[in-house]
């Protein structure tokens, strides 16, 4: 069964502060982290339900796919690119990870975040040859703010995660920090995630989590 949780939009820009804990022991102990970091969590889908409640899809080639056991939001594009934006939310200062899967076709895909009504957003960049942080405006304009070369291949799973906290944005994958950028001239708003795939490629999303920070 997916876990699916939701906050109110904006929740992130109401300051939130998490509950101390005292020193328990033992089985409480173990219970108090996991309802300390249940309460950080503001969305998780994990897709197991089969279906993509919740996200926007545009374009052709999304569907939920079977994958040894586990299901998984899958984009297999064509000519056109796609791209699923999650439905009402939006936030400021959060963590967003997603497990990624090229299997076939070209390899390169984005991860989106912070995308207002405006269209403004940023998005990391995944490719063959590395990652790269952009932003980009209404207008289309984009900016690279940084890059990491490392080789990404087919058929082997990259856990990503993206930390959005004021000026600064890091990325990880598989844990391991390779981007750590501060934007002296950030968007102002706060906006959803999303995901894309350029023309001709076949990717599996998975284990998509946004959370506070």
């Amino acid at each position: 069964m997916r876990k699916l949780v939701f906050l109110p939009l904006f929740a992130l820009a109401l300051a939130c502060s998490d509950s101390t804990l005292v020193e328990p022991a033992g089985d409480q102990e173990v219970a108090a982290a996991k309802d300390g970091a249940m309460k950080k969590v503001l969305f998780l889908d994990d897709f197991e339900d089969g279906d993509s409640d919740g996200w926007d899809l545009w374009g052709d080639g999304w569907s939920i796919e079977a994958e040894n056991g586990n299901h998984v939001l899958s984009s297999s594009t064509g000519s056109h690119f796609a791209i699923a934006t999650l439905q009402h939310a939006g936030w400021y200062n959060f963590s967003f990870k997603s497990a990624v899967k090229f299997v076939s076709g070209e390899t390169y895909c984005e991860l989106l975040l912070r995308i207002d009504d405006l269209g403004q957003h940023y998005w990391v960049q995944i490719a063959e040859n590395g990652v790269a942080l952009h932003k980009e405006g209404a207008t289309g304009a984009f900016e690279e703010l940084a890059r990491h070369d490392m080789d990404i291949v087919q058929s082997a799973w990259y856990d990503f995660e993206i930390v959005a906290k004021n000026k600064k944005i890091k990325v990880y994958v598989d844990g391991s920090l390779k981007i750590n950028v501060k934007d002296d001239d950030p968007w102002g708003n706060i906006g959803t995630i999303g995901l894309e795939v350029h023309e001709n490629t076949h990717v599996h999303f998975d284990d998509v989590l946004v959370a506070r920070k």
